[in-house]
């Protein structure tokens, strides 16, 4: 078990991020993996969500880590949210697994993307097939047919000329 990377971060900040970035009530039997990178030349870790990136939050942390670290989200925030707000957590990337050590507690988190198996790409949000275009309005006809009686739009009632097309019309 030989450590890729380790890094420091606050209690808060987790649970924080990970209350944006999960949706509150999960579907029961829907997986919701997480991805974990970090920018060390800003020194923030983005933790998003692996399919399509739609929900992501970057809190402060420095140190090693590999390029990316993927768990499984629903299982993980459950974890976070036994801590304290004030405990430091360190976040240790094994090839296979993530350790979540505070304390004196150490947990193991089978990492998605360990070895043998391919990570989650993250890619664009299919088109939906009902959206095949702009919408088009249809223009308006330029010759319309009038009541007999019918007015402008103005507070006077102004009569309108017949329709040329009716009986009776001069």
């Amino acid at each position: 078990m030989k450590a890729k990377g380790s890094i420091k971060v606050l209690a808060v900040q987790l649970k924080e991020a990970l209350k944006v970035v999960l949706p509150s009530r999960p579907k029961k039997k829907a997986s919701y993996p997480l991805t974990l990178t970090l920018d060390r030349k800003r020194k923030v870790l983005e933790i998003a969500e692996a399919h399509h990136g739609l929900r992501g939050y970057e809190i402060t942390a420095s140190g090693n880590w590999p390029k990316l670290v993927q768990v499984e989200g629903v299982p993980f925030r459950k974890l976070i949210q036994t801590y304290p707000d004030d405990e430091l957590i360190e976040l240790v990337a094994t090839d296979a697994e993530l350790c979540i050590l505070a304390g004196r507690s150490t947990v193991l988190f089978k990492r998605l993307d360990g070895k043998d198996a391919k990570p989650i790409r993250r890619r664009a949000i299919p088109k939906d097939p009902r959206h095949s275009g702009p919408v088009e309005i249809p223009r308006d006809p330029d010759f319309k047919r009038r009541e007999e009686h019918d007015t402008w739009g103005l507070s006077a009632h102004v009569p309108m000329p017949l329709d040329p097309d009716r009986e009776g019309s001069k």
